[in-house]
């Protein structure tokens, strides 16, 4: 296995290229980005002959491509947690992960990341490190208004930060779930 790696940020998409040029976007990002110690892109996922077809996704590494898993997971939660805050009720991020990583081999940021890519490296773990069942939800997401984006961007710092406040934007997650009418 390599130990470089690249992590997918589950269920949420990113905006196009056109519409992230605003500059308190590109600052909501930047800020992320010194705050996690990570860099962050937005390109398309699945096979490049379709690639025009269809929207961008969050990718994230930390420098070097180090694999810090625990750490990834936290950014993760965070930001879909900032999502929650923006938007609304948003999605079931726990479930499995809120972060899918991989090997930065199969990452170019200037080339796509092939879903077929993925499957195939899927495939060639051991049993005993897949962490669950590998089925095209992977692929799924959820496409939100830039300013709700931007917003999540921006409360995930808040959020990442402490650990009492992430508890409660939990919390709030789960009654919202659990009492949404």
């Amino acid at each position: 296995m390599e130990n470089k790696v690249v992590y997918l940020l589950r269920h949420l998409g990113a905006p196009q290229k056109n519409e992230s040029r605003s500059r308190s976007y590109k600052r909501a990002i930047k800020e992320a980005e010194k705050l996690f110690g990570i860099y962050v892109y937005q390109q398309p996922f699945r096979e490049k002959e379709i690639s025009d077809h269809i929207a961008n996704r969050f990718f994230f590494r930390f420098p070097r491509y180090i694999d810090d898993q625990t750490k990834a997971a936290h950014i993760g939660e965070s930001v879909l947690l900032g999502v929650e805050i923006s938007f609304g009720q948003f999605c079931d991020y726990f479930s499995p992960e809120p972060i899918y990583w991989f090997p930065s081999s199969l990452f170019s940021k200037m080339g796509y990341v092939t879903s077929s890519d993925l499957v195939e490296y899927e495939e060639t773990k051991p049993d005993s490190q897949k962490l669950y069942e590998f089925s095209d939800d992977i692929f799924s997401a959820c496409w939100i208004p830039i300013g709700n984006v931007e917003e999540a961007w921006r409360i995930a710092r808040v959020l990442f930060e402490d650990q009492n406040l992430f508890n409660g934007a939990n919390f709030l997650r789960s009654s919202q779930e659990k009492f949404y009418v």
